[in-house]
């Protein structure tokens, strides 16, 4: 909070365990609050810059890329700990293109949200699914768990395994049928 109405206010705002700047301002007129999140809780969209030293910023994305028809490729089988394959999404038989953008669902948030091992034990996709994905040329992809094992979370690599694989697949080529038109600054 960096600004309240009355010393009372602030005084009540402190007691719900409100954190007030130091410097905050009773003006008699407005409380003032200020809200500082993480860019990658709950749903977003990555740009290249998230991975790529001199990738743009989702500000540069065309909104028609993010926004076609969707094609669901169900996985609702998958469990802690395990993996989206490039077989796993050939074995359901969506068709991937240019045209559609595909949402991989394991339906892990849904069995497990705030639950024990929600973070720790999600399911990621494996090496070479992104390469796949682009190799299709898809416009975006969208899913409900990790692009890579979650090493922050203490998951363990295989030897030579690289963590960012998939992340840097899908935004270096920005996800786009042509991915020459991107220029990056």
């Amino acid at each position: 909070i960096i600004a309240a109405i009355t010393e009372a206010q602030k005084e009540l705002l402190r007691a719900e365990g409100m954190t007030l700047s130091d410097n905050l301002v009773v003006n008699g007129r407005s409380m003032i609050s200020i809200l500082s999140i993480l860019v990658h809780n709950g749903t977003h969209i990555d740009a290249p810059r998230h991975m790529l030293e001199r990738g743009y910023s989702i500000d540069q994305v065309p909104l028609t890329q993010v926004t076609r028809e969707g094609v669901l490729i169900d996985l609702p089988n998958k469990g802690p700990n395990s993996s989206v394959s490039v077989k796993d999404i050939l074995d359901t038989g969506v068709q991937l293109g240019p045209n559609r953008i595909p949402v991989i669902n394991t339906g892990w948030t849904e069995k497990m949200w705030r639950k024990p091992g929600f973070w720790e034990q999600m399911p990621y996709l494996e090496p070479g699914v992104g390469e796949f994905m682009v190799g299709k040329g898809v416009p975006a992809l969208a899913m409900d768990i990790f692009p890579e094992k979650a090493i922050w979370r203490g998951v363990k690599l295989d030897p030579g395994e690289n963590w960012v694989a998939n992340h840097i697949a899908l935004l270096e080529k920005g996800l786009a049928r042509n991915p020459t038109r991107w220029q990056y600054a």
